[in-house]
């Protein structure tokens, strides 16, 4: 089972922030995650 991670809010935030840093910087942390790369596989999808 999966285990749940408690998080105040302090820490939500946060991560919220941080993130927030990472889109404004151009540095994702998934960087093959984004829209030209979904639009690039999408077509080799099955069933789209």
């Amino acid at each position: 089972m999966t285990e749940m991670l408690t998080v105040t809010p302090d820490d939500a935030l946060a991560m919220l922030l941080e993130g927030n840093q990472r889109f404004v910087a151009g540095a994702p942390e998934h960087p093959n995650q984004d829209a030209a790369r979904r639009a690039e596989t999408a077509p080799e999808s099955p069933g789209h």
